[in-house]
């Protein structure tokens, strides 16, 4: 139970919501997705408020 109290990375992942997420905070279908996975984005951007790369709204609007 102290890992899950105390460990810096656990604390950050509870503070996550997708109205904290850039790109996720006026999204139409930001309700069904939750945001995406933390760990992908996490892996392809380098923080856990990163971009999920397997976000296809996101991706068409880059392709715009």
């Amino acid at each position: 139970m102290d890992t899950w109290r105390k460990s810096l990375i656990l604390n950050d992942l509870r503070k996550v919501t997708i109205d904290r997420l850039a790109l996720c905070k006026n999204c139409d279908v930001r309700a069904q997705c939750g945001g995406g996975c933390r760990t992908a984005a996490y892996w392809s951007t380098g923080s856990i408020m990163g971009e999920n790369p397997f976000c296809q709204i996101s991706k068409g609007f880059r392709e715009r």
